[in-house]
């Protein structure tokens, strides 16, 4: 985000998950994007969360995590049917994220941009 110049006008979307939502984790937010990033508001104490209500509830997925990463490491891991157990699920998991290639984790990361730029030009909506 640095590289791109976006790094001190951009917003963290959080999604609020428990595991996620920890008094380490917010701290960590509150200090890499003091009043820039949105969560669920579950303490009146930490006025540093934006409130909910100037984020579109139904967002686009935007970052490459979410358009990329997650559904390749799905297909890879569920290639070959349904894991017999949690070692072999683990297996598998971190065996998609080794063969993973590079030119296609930059490609999406240079993407990133360009679908920042359409959705500020839906206004928020949608851009699939």
């Amino acid at each position: 985000m640095k590289q791109l110049g976006i790094y001190e006008t951009a917003v963290f979307m959080h999604d609020g998950a428990p595991p996620h939502f920890s008094d380490s984790v917010r701290l960590w937010l509150n200090k890499r994007f003091p009043g820039r990033w949105i969560g669920r508001v579950g303490d009146k104490k930490r006025p540093e969360v934006m409130p909910p209500i100037i984020w579109p509830p139904y967002s686009p997925d935007l970052t490459p995590c979410d358009f990329y990463l997650w559904g390749t490491i799905k297909d890879s891991v569920y290639r070959k049917g349904v894991p017999a157990n949690l070692r072999e699920l683990r297996e598998r998991i971190e065996s998609a994220f080794e063969d993973l290639r590079q030119e296609h984790i930059n490609k999406a990361v240079e993407t990133f941009r360009k679908r920042l730029e359409l959705c500020v030009k839906a206004d928020g909506g949608h851009i699939e």
